[in-house]
């Protein structure tokens, strides 16, 4: 099963900032679950791509992303 993370919100600036989850991004990694981040929520936040863990991916539009994962049969969960 593949699992995928897509963050659009300000946990696009905790992501890059708070060192408490260092170890949850480098579990994240070891176990195959993708992270990606969408680049308007860092431009937002003043996160550069360089800020982030090397495991870490971008994509333009997180929302655009979420939809493309559900229109090639993800199933989808919003927090």
């Amino acid at each position: 099963m593949d699992f995928e993370i897509v963050v659009i919100s300000a946990v696009a600036k905790d992501l890059a900032t708070d060192e408490s989850l260092k170890s949850f991004i480098e579990i994240s990694e070891k176990v195959g679950i993708r992270i990606v981040v969408c680049e308007s929520a860092m431009n937002h936040f003043g996160v550069k791509k360089s800020d982030y863990h090397p495991s870490i991916e971008t994509t333009p539009d997180g929302f655009a992303y979420m939809f493309g994962l559900q229109e090639s049969g993800y199933k989808t969960i919003s927090l």
